[in-house]
């Protein structure tokens, strides 16, 4: 009887344990890993990343445009001889250089590079260095060319592996008289920190910055994952250098990405935003719990059939016990059983027994 009450009881907890373990998983799995939920949250990280870097270079084009307007910036490109105006252009940068240290704009994110140019786009002096002296830039930067042709403002990002540059540029051609005379450039450093603080002030989330001419991430912000390097992402990031938002079919170490043109710059830059592929990572530990409580109910089941069994087995083996003594002829035997559920019968056993040796004396 105990083992029957054990296997029916223990079996029906156990039951419903996996069933509700397996119903919980699908259920969490699907609402955790919802491909069209993933693909807005994916979009709102790269817009907001995109969004913030966006302002970066609006902010700073902005001031640019300001400083580009002063007579000391226009003075440098009206200096006599070509030596002159590399001299100046580079006393120039550096005093700009220095404004822009001063400027709470440019608070954490200094600007590495400042840098005079002519209207053909041709190096004239920068701060700090005389290197991009006599440099046509304009050939090696399609955006700088654009910008001098539209006398426009504009951002770019240059990073050519010969060079050994990452930079985040903005441009302001310089007018004198309504027409171009050259253009003003400004580069702040794109490394870890800087996505790290837009990362930080965006989504949280990992982002990465891959140039137009290279498979290795120029910066990555929050977390390295080593999905950022692989070979199936970077099939990814050659779509998105075409215009082409693209997302990865499958998760890649445990993480989705997703693919955007910086399409606020004048480049084939792709921003790469990425997310855990499930919103609980680790669902069989949250699962895990359930089971256990299961093999702990099997467990009450097994010590509350056991003594459920001892409460019932042993009266009852008291009864057949003294039974079989009166069928063996122990007329005197009587049952003292006090049982909460066994009391009465054995009271009326003991009625019984006395009114058949009654009876056999009469």
């Amino acid at each position: 009887m105990r083992l029957k009450m054990i296997i029916v009881n223990g079996g029906i907890v156990l039951m419903l344990s996996l069933l509700t373990f397996f119903l919980l998983k699908s259920s969490l799995t699907s609402a955790t890993s919802d491909p069209s939920a993933q693909r807005q949250e994916l979009n709102r990280i790269a817009k907001s990343a995109r969004s913030r870097l966006a302002l970066d270079g609006i902010q700073y084009r902005q001031w640019l445009r300001e400083q580009s307007e002063t007579e000391s910036v226009r003075g440098v490109f009206s200096v006599g001889t070509q030596s002159a105006r590399q001299e100046a252009a580079s006393a120039g940068a550096n005093l700009l250089q220095q404004k822009a240290l001063q400027n709470p704009l440019f608070s954490g994110m200094a600007p590495t590079m400042i840098l005079f140019v002519n209207h053909k786009g041709i190096g004239l002096g920068r701060n700090g260095t005389t290197l991009m002296r006599g440099e046509l830039l304009a050939q090696a930067y399609p955006g700088l060319a654009a910008s001098l042709a539209s006398g426009t403002v504009a951002n770019d990002v240059w990073a050519k592996p010969e060079r050994s540059e990452r930079l985040l540029v903005s441009y302001a051609p310089v007018k004198v008289a309504e027409k171009v005379v050259g253009a003003l450039i400004l580069g702040t450093p794109i490394n870890d920190a800087r996505l790290t603080r837009t990362s930080e002030l965006t989504s949280g989330q990992s982002i990465g910055l891959f140039g137009s001419q290279t498979n290795q991430p120029l910066a990555i912000g929050g977390e390295r994952l080593a999905g950022f390097t692989s070979e199936r992402l970077l099939k990814k990031i050659e779509d998105a250098r075409k215009g082409e938002v693209s997302y990865s079919s499958a998760p890649i170490d445990g993480y989705i990405f997703a693919t955007f043109p910086l399409s606020t710059y004048q480049t084939s830059a792709v921003l790469v935003a990425s997310m855990p592929a499930s919103s609980l990572p680790n669902l069989n530990a949250f699962l895990w719990p359930i089971l256990g409580v299961g093999i702990f109910g099997l467990l009450l089941v097994i010590v509350a059939a056991t003594a459920l069994g001892q409460f019932i087995s042993r009266p009852v083996a008291e009864l057949e016990e003294g039974i079989l003594l009166v069928i063996n002829g122990d007329e005197e035997i009587r049952f003292d059983l006090e049982h909460e559920e066994l009391g009465g019968l054995a009271s009326r056993i003991n009625g019984l027994i006395t009114y058949f040796v009654e009876k056999e004396e009469d």
